[in-house]
């Protein structure tokens, strides 16, 4: 299992063995649910980032645009707020 920082998910093959599993927990984060970058506590957030961008669940759309398209895993399923994707044997 590997446990990826933000900028590492453009190329998960990368961090992950053949057979292997990655898991996304946190599906539901966003930027507005965040403790410290909640725009309310943290107003600066509102200048930085647009409210599509605030709103937008992060993770999820990491998984969206690169998890579902990369041919090498498969998305095995979701446990809690976690999503879950193994490495295609041979892949």
């Amino acid at each position: 299992m590997a446990t990826l920082r933000p900028l590492q998910t453009s190329r998960p093959h990368r961090h992950c063995k053949s057979g292997g599993y990655l898991v996304f927990d946190d599906g539901s984060w966003s930027l507005a649910k965040s403790w410290g970058m909640n725009p309310r506590k943290r107003p600066a957030t509102a200048v930085e980032y647009d409210a599509r961008q605030i709103a937008e669940c992060q993770v999820q759309l990491v998984c969206q645009t690169i998890m579902d398209t990369d041919l090498r895993f498969r998305f095995v399923g979701l446990e809690a707020d976690s999503a879950i994707y193994q490495r295609l044997p041979g892949a």
